[in-house]
């Protein structure tokens, strides 16, 4: 077991016994300190994946009963904060076990801004239910409207994963197509279970 204080991760050192490898391990580049040591350098985008499923969840699951536009904005609104408070939560956990030096303001700060994407995917949602409150439109076209939103998000980042991997349209519009549409699966299971 690597001993206290050492620079050989526990990982490493658990991955050599099980193979018998004495040798040095290879390591990696030095990892930024925060959040990103995930590798990720234009953002987080399972955050704001995850945030339009939570955005379209919430708002499907209102669309029931006697809920009012401001109800339902309040809801969207408090939920996407609440549920972003515990990741940020959750990933100063995660990265304390990572690096564990005393926790800063900055580190929380960039877990806070990594995990924001979540609660801006709810931004259009939001926006429709407003202006359905508002009067522009009627609550169910409001709600219709966050939910399209919702999933074009997700059909658009779908479209941007397949265009970055395959390099050719066809398949971008089917990974488009593909995310839109288990995005939308996703959406119906979290409706059912919510």
């Amino acid at each position: 077991m690597p001993r206290l204080g050492s620079e050989e991760p526990a990982a490493e050192w658990a991955i050599r016994r099980m193979t018998n490898d004495t040798r040095a391990m290879e390591q990696g580049p030095e990892l930024p300190q925060g959040p990103g040591w995930r590798g990720a350098r234009n953002g987080n985008f399972a955050a704001a994946v995850y945030g339009s499923i939570l955005a379209a969840a919430v708002v499907a699951s209102l669309d029931v009963g006697d809920v009012d536009a401001g109800d339902m904005i309040a809801a969207l609104g408090g939920t996407m904060l609440v549920f972003w408070l515990a990741h940020v939560w959750a990933e100063g956990i995660a990265d304390r076990m990572h690096d564990p030096s005393p926790y800063t303001w900055r580190r929380l700060r960039t877990a806070a801004a990594w995990h924001w994407p979540m609660v801006q995917a709810a931004t259009g949602p939001l926006v429709a239910l407003a202006l359905a409150g508002l009067g522009a439109w009627t609550l169910d076209t409001g709600v219709t409207l966050a939910l399209a939103v919702s999933i074009a998000q997700l059909a658009g980042w779908g479209v941007a994963v397949g265009w970055r991997t395959f390099g050719s349209w066809p398949a971008a519009l089917l990974s488009g197509t593909v995310n839109g549409l288990l995005g939308t699966v996703l959406i119906v299971l979290k409706t059912l279970v919510h």
